[in-house]
């Protein structure tokens, strides 16, 4: 009889216990809106609205300021509970710097209800994502 009992709480708990789970983050699935901005400790950049989507592993994003940041669509996958990995799928022409392009990893963390995606080139020039559910 315990054995019977003992295995509703084994079946709740696997359920419970899955990797796909973006609540560690407070990622979830939907459309963000928010600012796209690169700094340095030599230059002054200046601030895009974009918008992005996150859906079933997928994104799609546009920016209010053309290739700045370049976000088009792709695929993302959380790499860890800290990270998280772009692919970026779209084509793209030669005449603007493609570290502007929504790809690679970025570092992924929440402050109040903002998501924040961050990542740095030789920890001088960094790029930094503000986003809020739409």
């Amino acid at each position: 009889m315990k054995q019977l009992l003992s295995l509703p709480i084994v079946i709740l708990t696997l359920f419970a216990c899955s990797d796909d789970d973006n609540s560690t983050t407070g990622l979830i699935e939907g459309t963000y809106i928010g600012t796209f901005y690169r700094s340095s400790p030599n230059a002054r950049w200046v601030t895009a609205d974009v918008q992005i989507t996150f859906e079933e592993g997928r994104f799609s994003g546009s920016s209010s300021i053309t290739r700045y940041p370049a976000i088009c669509e792709g695929t993302y996958q959380r790499s860890t509970s800290s990270t998280i990995q772009f692919s970026n799928e779209c084509p793209f022409t030669a005449d603007f710097d493609w570290t502007f392009i929504l790809d690679g990893e970025f570092q992924l963390r929440q402050e109040g209800t903002k998501q924040i995606l961050s990542r740095s080139y030789e920890g001088l020039v960094s790029d930094t994502y503000e986003l809020g559910l739409k």
